[in-house]
C-alpha cells in the first residue's frame, strides 16, 4: 500500500513537472510564432540595415559595436539555409525576444509560485507595443531584456542559496553556482548594450555585492567569501570576452578607409578607428555617451508627462494600478527584491528621460523600466490571488468560490493584453514591408556608372546592405552625411568633379546651388545638375 501511494505521488509530481515544461514551451513557441509572423521580411533602414549587413560581413556596427549581437547574427546569417540575410537576422531577433518572454515567465513563476501571474507577465511583455515592435526588426534591445531577466533569475537563486547554505554553495563548480551564473550573464549584458551597466549595475552592487562583502567581518567566512568574489570576477571577465571581437577586427583590418564615400573593397568598422583609444571609445559609446545624463533634474518635469503617457500605452491603466501594487509587494516580500526592481526601473526611466532631450528614438531606452513594471504587474496579480486565499480562510468566500474568483480574475487580466494585442495586430505587422529593399535596388540599378549618392544614415544603410550582401553596383559610392546637423550637401558635390551625383530626398540648398532633376522611375531619387 505504501509503495502504491509513493508511486502515485511520484507520478503526480512528474505530471506537474511535465505540465510546467509544456506551459513554458507554449509561452516560448507562441511568442516566437507571433514575432516571426509579424516580423519584417527583408532588409530595413538605418541601424537595422546596418546590423543586418554587418552580421554577414563580420563587420563592426555603430557604437558600442554590439559584438555579441553581431557574432550571434553572423552565425545565423551564414548557417540558416532559407530566407535572405536580412530575414535570417530578423529571425534571430524574434528568437531573442521569445527567450526574453520565456525568461520573464520563469522569473515570475519563481517569485510567485503561481502560473497565472507568470502568464500575465509573459502576455504583457509579449504584446507591449515597444517590445513587440523591437521584436520584429533587427534591433538589439530585446536581447538586453533577456539578459536583465536572466540575471535576475540567477540572482534570485543566489539569494535563496545564501539564506539556506552556510557554506554559500562553495562546492558547486562552474555556472552551477548561481553567483557565477549571475556574474557571467551580467558580463554578457554589459558587453551587449552600454545601458546595461548604469541600469542594472547599481542593483547588483547593492543587493549582491554589498551583502556578500559585508560577510568579510566574520572571520570564519572570509575565505569562502574571497573565493566566491574571485570566481564572480572571473566569470564576469569571461562575460566581457565578446569585446575581444572589436580588438581582433582592429588588428586584422586596420588601417580603415574614411567612411564617407569609401569605395570597395574595404572592411566596415564604424568610426574607422586609427588607434586603440578609438576602439575603446567605440566600446564605451563614443559620442552617444555625451548625450546621457547631461540635462540635469530641471528637464525632468517637462518630460514626465510623455513618460507617463508611454507607460499607459504599454500596460494600460489597469496595468499601472497592478504595477503599483506589485512594487509594494516586492518591498514587503524582500528588501533585496524591492531594491533590485526599483533601481532597475529608476535606471531605465532616468536613462530614457535624459536621452529623450537629444535622441528622437529615446523611447526604446525605457524598455528595461517597462519590463520591471510588467514584473510588478505579475506580483500585483499574485497579491490579489493571495487576498482571495485569506478571504477563504476567514470564511468570506467558500473555497470553490475563491478558486473560481481567482481563476476568473487571472483569466481577465491575461486576456486584457492579448485582446489589446489583437486590436493592434495590423498596426504592428511588418511582414509586408518589402519597399526598403525594392527602393534600394531600384536606386542602384538606375544611377550611372561610378556615381555618387548623397544620402542620410537611414537610406545609406539600406543601399550599403544591397552592396555588401548582394554585391550589386560596387562601383557606386555612398556619401553618408546629415544636413540636419550642419553638413551641407552642396559642399559635398565639389568633392566629386568626375562623378555623376545623386541625392536621396529633395534638398533645398542643393537645388539652389546646382539644381535637382527628379527621377520619375525611382521614388525620392534626384539627380544633381553639374
Amino acid at each position: 500500500m505504501a509503495a502504491m501511494l509513493q508511486a502515485r505521488t511520484g507520478m503526480a509530481r512528474q505530471i506537474r513537472i511535465n505540465q510546467g515544461v509544456l506551459i513554458a514551451l507554449s509561452v516560448f513557441v507562441s511568442a516566437f510564432a507571433l514575432y516571426v509572423r509579424t516580423g519584417a521580411p527583408s532588409v530595413l533602414s538605418g541601424d537595422q540595415a546596418e546590423h543586418q549587413f554587418t552580421a554577414w560581413i563580420w563587420g563592426v556596427p555603430h557604437a558600442t559595436g554590439y559584438p555579441l549581437f553581431t557574432m550571434l547574427n553572423g552565425l545565423a546569417a551564414h548557417l540558416i539555409p532559407f530566407g535572405d540575410v536580412a530575414r535570417r537576422v530578423n529571425l534571430m531577433v524574434a528568437l531573442y525576444s521569445a527567450l526574453a518572454v520565456l525568461m520573464a515567465y520563469s522569473v515570475t513563476l519563481r517569485l510567485t509560485a503561481r502560473r497565472g501571474p507568470a502568464l500575465v507577465v509573459a502576455a504583457t511583455i509579449a504584446f507591449a507595443p515597444e517590445f513587440w515592435h523591437l521584436a520584429t526588426i533587427a534591433e538589439v534591445y530585446t536581447l538586453q531584456v533577456f539578459f536583465i531577466f536572466a540575471t535576475l533569475g540567477a540572482v534570485l537563486r543566489w539569494w535563496q542559496l545564501e539564506s539556506t547554505e552556510s557554506d554559500l554553495g562553495i562546492t558547486r563548480r562552474g555556472l552551477r553556482h548561481p553567483l557565477a551564473l549571475a556574474s557571467f550573464l551580467a558580463g554578457l549584458g554589459a558587453t551587449h548594450h552600454g545601458s546595461f551597466t548604469p541600469v542594472v549595475g547599481p542593483a547588483l552592487l547593492l543587493t549582491v555585492a554589498a551583502p556578500l562583502l559585508a560577510r568579510l567581518r566574520f572571520p570564519e567566512q572570509r575565505r569562502i567569501v574571497l573565493r566566491l568574489v574571485g570566481r564572480a570576477l572571473g566569470w564576469a571577465a569571461l562575460g566581457f570576452a565578446p569585446w575581444l571581437y572589436l580588438a581582433v577586427q582592429f588588428m586584422l583590418f586596420r588601417p580603415f578607409d574614411y567612411y564617407h564615400a569609401a569605395v570597395f573593397p574595404y572592411h566596415l568598422y564604424w568610426g574607422n578607428p586609427q588607434s586603440w583609444g578609438d576602439v575603446l571609445n567605440l566600446a564605451l559609446g563614443a559620442g552617444f555617451r555625451l548625450k546621457v545624463f547631461t540635462h540635469g533634474w530641471g528637464r525632468l518635469p517637462d518630460l514626465l508627462p510623455t513618460y507617463i503617457a508611454q507607460l499607459r500605452y504599454q500596460v494600460w491603466w489597469p496595468g499601472i494600478a497592478l504595477g503599483v501594487l506589485g512594487a509594494i509587494t516586492a518591498w514587503r516580500r524582500s528588501w533585496r527584491l524591492g531594491v533590485w526592481t526599483t533601481l532597475v526601473w529608476l535606471g531605465g526611466s532616468f536613462f530614457g528621460l535624459n536621452v529623450a532631450a537629444d535622441v528622437p528614438k529615446a523611447h526604446v531606452y525605457y524598455l528595461p523600466a517597462w519590463m520591471v513594471w510588467a514584473l510588478w504587474i505579475g506580483l500585483g496579480v499574485a497579491t490579489l490571488a493571495r487576498f482571495l486565499d485569506r478571504a477563504s480562510i476567514s470564511r468570506l468566500l467558500t473555497p470553490r468560490l475563491r478558486s473560481s474568483s481567482a481563476l476568473a480574475i487571472t483569466g481577465v487580466l491575461l486576456l486584457v493584453p492579448i485582446a489589446i494585442g489583437l486590436y493592434r495586430f495590423e498596426r504592428m505587422d511588418r511582414s509586408g514591408e518589402w519597399h526598403f529593399r525594392e527602393d534600394a535596388r531600384a536606386t542602384l540599378e538606375y544611377v550611372a556608372p561610378d556615381a555618387v549618392i548623397l544620402c542620410r544614415w537611414e537610406d545609406c544603410m539600406t543601399l550599403r546592405y544591397v552592396q555588401f550582401v548582394e554585391s550589386r553596383r560596387l562601383d557606386v559610392q555612398l556619401d553618408q552625411t546629415e544636413p540636419e546637423v550642419g553638413i551641407s550637401w552642396a559642399d559635398r558635390v565639389p568633392l566629386y568633379p568626375a562623378h555623376p551625383v545623386y541625392a536621396i530626398q529633395f534638398n533645398e540648398q542643393l537645388n539652389q546651388t546646382y539644381g535637382l532633376l527628379p527621377v520619375e522611375s525611382v521614388p525620392r531619387l534626384w539627380q544633381v545638375r553639374q
